[in-house]
């Protein structure tokens, strides 16, 4: 199965706002900066096959739900 998708940590500031999964980092970062300029992304781990990317986003945000309450604001659209 190939490697070829990154994990991400959407930020603004220092605080984190998102998670997400993307084969081309630089691309998705400049998408995000088109609706909200003062979104970074920083990789998360090494790139992974698009199968275990989807589980680690799917975990991140549900970890996010237990200890806020919710998702976060970047990833309402996953798993409500």
């Amino acid at each position: 199965m190939a490697r070829n998708t990154c994990k991400y940590r959407e930020k603004i500031g220092g605080k984190t706002v998102g998670f997400g999964i993307t084969n081309d980092l630089d691309r998705r970062e400049q998408e995000k900066k088109t609706k909200d300029p003062r979104i970074h992304l920083t990789k998360e781990g090494r790139k992974t096959s698009k199968d275990a990317a989807r589980e680690w986003e799917k975990k991140k945000t549900e970890d996010w739900k237990k200890t806020h309450g919710r998702l976060p604001g970047k990833n309402k659209q996953i798993g409500g």
